[in-house]
């Protein structure tokens, strides 16, 4: 009987074990899928209202300093409408080419900080293809 029973303990385990794998294999291609094409634009949208939410605690402390942003030019436009929220604030925008859609650097006096979507995209999508890629190795062990 307790022979038996080890059995039946054993096929369960491999029984979830099999069923795990198909159910994020089956997942793998629509993950990967809203982390290579969804994401990036998400990211997009979300540049501005980070500025936004990045700047006004720095700006509370450094009232008087003026406030210069660094941004892609292609995200100026975006980044200038909800900026018009933060009234008030001595804002100067920098135009630089070399960054990219989803980085800008924002400077008040001798305070400096970045914000780097792409960069945060870029790992959040290598981390999904991580996972499914050692589910996938899990499933061939």
């Amino acid at each position: 009987m307790t022979a038996d029973l080890a059995r039946s303990i054993q096929a369960l385990g491999f029984t979830f074990h099999d069923a795990r794998m198909h159910v994020l294999k089956a997942l793998a291609p629509l993950m990967q899928e809203i982390a290579c094409r969804l994401l990036p634009g998400v990211a997009r949208e979300a540049l501005a209202p980070t500025v936004l939410e990045t700047l006004m605690p720095l700006a509370e402390e450094l009232a008087e300093a003026p406030v210069e942003l660094v941004l892609n030019p292609a995200a100026r436009t975006s980044v200038e409408i909800l900026l018009g929220q933060a009234t008030g604030l001595p804002l100067r925008l920098v135009e630089e080419p070399t960054l990219s859609e989803g980085q800008v650097y924002l400077r008040l006096g001798e305070t400096e900080a970045q914000i780097d979507l792409d960069r945060a995209t870029s790992e959040l999508t290598a981390a999904v293809r991580n996972f499914f890629g050692l589910s996938e190795q899990d499933r061939t062990a």
